[in-house]
């Protein structure tokens, strides 16, 4: 039996639980499913074997996605394949989500700038104008930047997001 979502449980399913894992029928076996472990009693985890699952690698992301487009039949570029393994951010689900979107939006033609149109993606030439303006302390050429991004429609959030991911790129080639 999967018990997904299981953090979800309310005290007194979580007791009920408990009888049924203390006493097992002999043909059943449990699977407790979460994403925040942290919410399971003590009592509950003590009586489970505990495995961590850790988000997909962008390698292993954009391999997927590769064999996804392959038979699918996209025509693709294998850097907008690593945009939208970017974007996902480890999660294979999310992944194949956001290339069908893609793909449907871009009649199966998959190349980086549809990436970024249909994402909603920064590009990476404002992201280093906008790091270079902020290093440079050059407040305007920063500002301009974000007003391009305005003018343009662009989400504010999801450049920021794109920019805080960014500068992480920059720390870790910096090392």
């Amino acid at each position: 039996y999967i018990i997904d979502e299981v953090h979800m449980l309310s005290k007194e399913a979580f007791n009920a639980l408990l009888k049924t894992l203390e006493e097992p029928p002999e043909h059943a076996y449990f699977c407790l499913a979460t994403t925040e472990i942290h919410k399971i009693p003590e009592t509950i985890l003590s009586r489970c074997q505990v495995f961590l699952f850790g988000r997909f690698s962008l390698d292993q992301l954009v391999t997927r996605l590769e064999k996804i487009a392959k038979s699918e039949n996209f025509k693709y570029e294998v850097s907008a394949l690593n945009l939208i393994a970017q974007k996902a951010e480890g999660g294979l689900r999310d992944a194949i989500s956001l290339l069908e979107q893609v793909a449907a939006e871009s009649e199966e033609n998959i190349t980086e700038k549809t990436v970024q149109d249909s994402l909603g993606l920064s590009s990476s030439e404002s992201l280093e104008k906008f790091y270079q303006a902020l290093i440079n302390k050059k407040t305007a050429e920063a500002f301009g930047v974000i007003t391009t991004i305005n003018q343009v429609g662009g989400d504010f959030r999801s450049f920021g997001h794109d920019f805080l991911n960014f500068c992480r790129e920059k720390m870790f080639f910096s090392l």
